[in-house]
């Protein structure tokens, strides 16, 4: 079981219409449109999913993110990143602000493994897998029941991350007071993004579902994808940075109290 398989066959699952013959049809037609696609549809897939963990990411980091990006960036180049985290900080339903700073710092580590491991990726063949997995979930036209699909299928992901990502696993299976979880929100957020922007990709495609489920928190996924596109391949170095830069910030802050009360002496 792969990660990608959970939240990419939910996706899909609330795109594609009811079928008279169930699960068997919407695999197949899934497949089929793997087929028809076999460029575009993946690439939007993928892409989708990678923003969808670094919002987490961003989320799991929260404000402190705020003094590392200025840190990483030259004299004035971090303002607009900055200002477009801060809003989707602020807009998030899903906050992390009460949970135990190591326990999300072990997070943020974990999740910079699972990034360099790969699984994040549509592996190589997996088109049959993800339409397998996509028809053993159900589509729903009601709020409800597409949110306890929605975390049916981010349970799916920690399980497949359990064994070897225990903190993501946690964090992934805490349930949310209210609203989807943070990723399927986020993935359903930024794949409509992606193919409501290509006519013939989404040609045949339902989105009022991903709509409906990232309805609350649109205006700060947005804000969160403009910093992402904006950081482009900068975001990798500074999410790897980001233990060390706020070491460094810490560091810098301790000297600077010390140095302060030397001079009142």
């Amino acid at each position: 079981m792969t990660p990608i398989t959970q939240l990419v066959g939910f996706g899909l699952r609330q795109v594609i219409g009811d079928y008279a013959d169930g699960a068997v049809q919407v695999a197949a037609v899934i497949e089929q449109r793997f087929r028809d696609h076999s460029r575009t549809l993946p690439k939007a897939l993928d892409q989708a999913h990678h923003r969808a963990w670094q919002a987490l990411g961003v989320a799991l980091a929260g404000d402190g993110l705020l003094d590392r990006v200025k840190v990483f960036f030259a004299s004035g180049d971090d303002k607009g990143v900055r200002e477009q985290v801060q809003l989707f900080l602020d807009g998030n339903a899903v906050s992390f602000d009460g949970t135990p700073a190591d326990f999300r710092q072990d997070c943020l580590d974990e999740l910079k493994r699972l990034r360099k491991s790969g699984r994040l990726s549509t592996p190589e063949g997996a088109h049959a897998a993800i339409a397998r997995q996509a028809a053993g979930f159900q589509r729903h036209a009601d709020p409800q029941g597409l949110v306890e699909e929605a975390r049916r299928a981010v349970n799916g992901v920690a399980d497949a991350l359990a064994e070897n990502y225990p903190n993501l696993t946690r964090l992934l299976r805490t349930p949310t007071p209210v609203g989807p979880p943070l990723l399927a929100a986020a993935f359903c957020y930024f794949f409509r993004r992606e193919v409501e922007t290509n006519d013939e990709l989404a040609h045949g495609l339902f989105f009022d579902g991903l709509r409906q489920l990232s309805a609350s928190q649109a205006k700060a996924f947005g804000e969160v994808g403009k910093a992402l596109a904006s950081l482009g391949g900068q975001f990798d170095a500074l999410f790897e940075q980001l233990g060390r830069i706020e070491a460094a910030v810490e560091e810098t802050h301790t000297v600077a109290v010390e140095t302060h009360g030397a001079v009142l002496d």
